[in-house]
């Protein structure tokens, strides 16, 4: 019951299925292509990528041959790009393996299994298909699924999904390559074949193996190496996102063209079961007026053969007789509207005609051949149709026997030849009014009358050749090109001119004859491949614009991860500040290992947590450098996690990032060298001045080994004092002109000292 279900579900949609297999492969080369930048991969995804273009361009092919037919070339390319495809897969496999378990399997693996194929050769090309199937489809697959499998090994726990779905679909999709070959149920290729597969499960193997390729592209999506990041969990969400987002996009698109190409091809079917019923209305109208005619033919000549002094006239045959003969030889003619009227005696020789006047004149002329006379001479109707012998037209004759009436015996019969012009055009108006093809043909298939002129005197399907002398009689032609390669039978589907048509017998003629009508059948085609052509074309659009945004977002997530990596191993201490809010953006490890925080601990602060400064002051410092775009120097006294104080010289410089304008801050600390005094400065939460120089750090060295400096440093008990910021400036002041004091005597000593040795 669920068989029978989907399998009117999926009827008549085998077009979209193989577009839809076809694009699901392409997804899984995008995919396999965003490997192709990563070196740390060990497997060679580029045998992948082309597995899966082999594979997405085979059931585009099939698409194709669906609505142009299954030609030779077209049959051969497709099964020829099914087991390149196997092979690439297979090497995939093998060179994967060979990396992940550091042991080189060599490719003579793949050309024993190339050998055993060519084995499939003994029985044609059939046979290297079928053999394919086992020795690279379902080997190469299920050796390509444990690569995949083995190369998830090494992943978390919660990121070894991506690599079993990927195995997992490719080793069902290898599987359902060996087990369901082409096929109907009753082929004695294989016991279990796709027909079988539609039989009792109502879906087509192809629609599965699209869901395959699909999920196979989910599970590699999982493999890439941003996957198994922690640091970067930010951009994992981001990027399963865009999977996500795109997947969605893609299904949505399939089912709006599913709905679209569903909705079309009814519309189209209808539209073309509306001109069909058109079309065979005519068609039926042309058969009722055929038989119509040549009733009216038949009773025509019935009625002058039963003339009652005619047999008597053509026994005798005077002159009289011959001019009364005549007469009503002209009567009938013009009253049926006959070619000609004529008649011949026992031997078949013409005794009188309608068109005795006429250069190609009948009388004298001997048709004892012509079978329409041959039945007549027998007492039977006859009827014929053939191209004249004498005037070299065709037309349809019917003959009668004339007998004397108390007798019964035959002494003439009469013939009358219609051309049939006008039933020819009622043919070609029907055929153009229903945009179809309707033709009269004998029960050998040679086409007598037909609304497509080319088409008269060639045969529907193949001549035999015992009937060859006999159509050489009738038609007066040696040869009988073949319209269709094969008998043809009501249902037939078959091309002429580069279109498809369905063949429907349409009647029988009074005459014995078939008429045959040919509907087009690539109408619904063409509307269903508009609802195709639309999803592809979106299915496209969404690739392109997802893919080139995702891409420039990798770039530019690359670019900063490069810039995040300099910024990181630049031994100078860098912020990044936004200069309306004083959030920290951005900080190397140079500046907090210079702070004591750590990089995300000094990202969640603001500048004004971290300087003396109010925040005001800092932002106008900041809104000069962006009004001025000019670097600045300035000198901050910053906090440390310790609680400790540190004086820096700070340089800021304008950075445009995302259309957001940034200030990114220079900090080096004022003291090129550590002291103990210094650092007992530090203590007491005092630091130097960013104008003390490399000389006054000196001189504070010295002073600081001096016994005499001692007196000059206020005590410790300042260390329980509060500290005074505001009086901070100016004690440094005071403190710098001491230490240029005393650096000015220390270098008058040493000149004076230099002196002394040279004076003795």
């Amino acid at each position: 019951m669920a068989g029978k279900l989907f399998q009117d579900l999926f009827q008549g949609q085998m077009d979209f299925i193989f577009f839809f297999k076809g694009l699901a492969f392409l997804l899984v080369l995008a995919v396999a292509c965003l490997f192709r930048k990563d070196t740390s991969q060990r497997l060679p995804w580029r045998w992948f990528g082309l597995f899966a273009l082999a594979q997405g361009i085979a059931a585009w092919l099939s698409l194709i041959a669906l609505y142009f037919g299954k030609s030779l070339p077209l049959i051969t390319i497709g099964t020829g790009l099914e087991i390149i495809s196997w092979v690439l897969l297979a090497e995939f496999g093998r060179s994967g393996l060979s990396r992940l378990v550091g042991r080189d399997s060599g490719l003579w693996l793949i050309a024993l299994l190339l050998m055993l194929t060519g084995l499939g050769g003994l029985k044609g090309w059939s046979g290297i298909e079928q053999t394919s199937r086992y020795t690279l489809g379902l080997t190469g697959g299920l050796w390509a699924a444990v690569a995949l499998f083995l190369a998830g090994r090494h992943l978390p726990t919660r990121e070894q999904g991506g690599s079993l779905t990927a195995s997992l679909c490719l080793g069902l999709f290898s599987l359902s390559v060996a087990l369901f070959p082409p096929g109907s149920p009753a082929s004695s290729g294989s016991f279990l074949n796709q027909a079988l597969f539609l039989q009792y499960t109502g879906i087509p193997l192809e629609f599965c193996q699209g869901l395959l390729a699909f999920g196979m592209a989910a599970g590699i999506y999982g493999l890439l190496p941003w996957r198994h990041r922690a640091e970067e969990s930010q951009e994992n969400r981001r990027r399963s996102r865009f999977m996500f987002a795109l997947l969605t996009t893609l299904a949505v698109i399939l089912g709006l063209g599913s709905v679209l190409t569903l909705y079309l091809g009814e519309w189209a079917h209808n539209k073309h079961e509306k001109v069909k019923a058109e079309a065979q209305e005519f068609a039926n109208i042309v058969v009722s007026r055929l038989n119509t005619e040549f009733k009216r033919m038949e009773d025509g000549v019935t009625s002058l053969a039963e003339t009652n002094w005619l047999p008597e006239a053509v026994q005798t045959f005077n002159k009289t007789d011959q001019r009364d003969i005549n007469a009503l030889l002209d009567r009938y003619r013009d009253t049926l509207d006959a070619s000609v009227v004529y008649l011949m005696d026992r031997n078949g020789k013409t005794i009188a005609s309608s068109n005795r006047a006429a250069p190609d004149s009948f009388v004298g002329k001997n048709y004892e051949f012509r079978p329409y006379f041959k039945q007549a001479i027998d007492g039977n109707v006859g009827r014929y149709f053939a191209v004249g012998v004498t005037s070299k037209v065709p037309g349809y004759y019917v003959s009668q026997p004339v007998k004397l009436p108390w007798r019964k015996n035959i002494v003439a019969v009469a013939v009358v030849k219609v051309t049939l012009d006008n039933i020819t055009a009622e043919l070609q108006a029907a055929g153009q009014k229903g945009n179809s093809l309707i033709c009269l043909a004998d029960p050998r298939g040679i086409v007598f009358l037909a609304s497509q002129p080319d088409m008269i005197f060639k045969t529907l399907w193949p001549v035999a050749e015992e009937d060859r002398s006999s159509l050489r009689q009738q038609y007066g032609k040696e040869q009988y090109p073949a319209i269709f390669p094969e008998k043809i039978t009501d249902g037939s589907k078959v091309e002429y001119q580069g279109r498809n048509y369905l063949a429907s017998f349409a009647g029988t003629i009074h005459a014995g004859w078939s008429v045959f009508f040919f509907r087009p059948i690539e109408l619904v085609g063409v509307y269903r491949l508009t609802g195709i052509a639309v999803a592809c074309i979106l299915a496209i659009l969404a690739l392109v614009i997802v893919g080139t945004n995702f891409y420039f977002k990798e770039s530019s997530i690359a670019a900063a991860d490069r810039f995040r990596a300099m910024f990181d191993a630049t031994p100078e201490a860098i912020g990044v500040v936004d200069p309306d809010t004083l959030q920290i953006v951005e900080a190397n490890r140079s500046l907090a290992s210079c702070l004591g925080y750590t990089q995300k601990e000094l990202v969640a602060l603001k500048l004004d947590h971290l300087v003396s400064l109010k925040p005001q002051q800092i932002q106008d410092q900041l809104a000069q450098l962006i009004m001025d775009e000019e670097t600045f120097s300035a000198q901050w006294r910053a906090r440390k996690k310790d609680n400790s104080f540190l004086s820096l010289e700070v340089k800021g410089s304008k950075l445009m990032h995302q259309e957001k304008v940034l200030a990114m801050i220079f900090f080096r600390e004022a003291e090129e060298v550590a002291s103990p005094f210094l650092a007992r400065l530090r203590q007491r939460g005092r630091s130097l001045p960013v104008q003390a120089d490399a000389s006054s750090a000196s001189a504070a060295i010295r002073m600081d080994l001096s016994p005499e400096l001692p007196q000059n440093i206020p005590a410790n008990t300042e260390e329980k004092k509060p500290l005074d910021y505001e009086n901070f400036d100016q004690e440094a002041r005071k403190l710098i002109k001491k230490i240029e004091e005393a650096i000015v005597k220390v270098e008058r000593y040493r000149k004076n000292s230099a002196k002394r040795p040279a004076e003795k």
